[in-house]
């Protein structure tokens, strides 16, 4: 199954500069529990900004055209702890080329689009996503250069599960495709 999981503002911003506009830690603490022992698929920037070192516990991969395909099995003993390069061309087929783009496929392993906006765009538009765990910050981010496509996204989904928290901040759904709205 193909995930997506995202923060942002009430007007879909994502980013500024290559950063998160906000770090709340129950928000952090969900996308470690949720994305720990699957696969994580990032674009080149938002590896960047992680220190370029790979998410413990998770296959990374990252979508790039400025590096030639590779595979980097970071621990002999965890066949999920992995950092990959591939081009967006090697996963245009859809989910069954991204599924089998590596060694470590496993049915039981969700694949987590986890940024940045262009690959979140690439995915939805392309009807690649099964499932959103969206973090929805109740404020507005006028600086922000970097948005996800909430219209398509209300048009497309469903929501199945949300979790407001006690600040009232922010709210963590959890959305499924509509096939019926494709």
């Amino acid at each position: 199954m193909i995930k997506l999981i995202a923060a942002c503002g009430k007007n879909g911003e994502i980013g500024k500069d290559n950063q998160l506009l906000f770090k709340y830690p129950e928000d952090m603490r969900n996308f470690k529990e949720v994305t720990t022992g699957h696969h994580v698929v990032m674009g080149r920037k938002t590896c960047e900004s992680t220190g370029k070192k790979p998410l413990p516990h998770r296959g990374n991969l990252v979508i790039t055209s400025s590096v030639p395909s590779s595979y980097q099995n970071l621990d002999k003993d965890n066949p999920m702890n992995y950092l990959a390069f591939f081009s967006l061309d090697s996963v245009m087929n859809g989910r069954d080329s991204l599924r089998e783009s590596h060694g470590a496929y496993n049915s039981d392993y969700h694949h987590f689009i986890i940024g940045g906006g262009q690959l979140y765009d690439y995915f939805l538009k392309n009807d690649l996503v099964d499932e959103i765990i969206l973090t929805l910050v109740h404020k507005d981010f006028p600086d922000a250069d970097t948005f996800i496509d909430l219209e398509l996204i209300a048009k497309r989904f469903d929501i199945v599960h949300a979790v407001e928290y006690d600040n009232a901040e922010f709210v963590i759904v959890t959305l499924r495709r509509n096939l019926l709205k494709i």
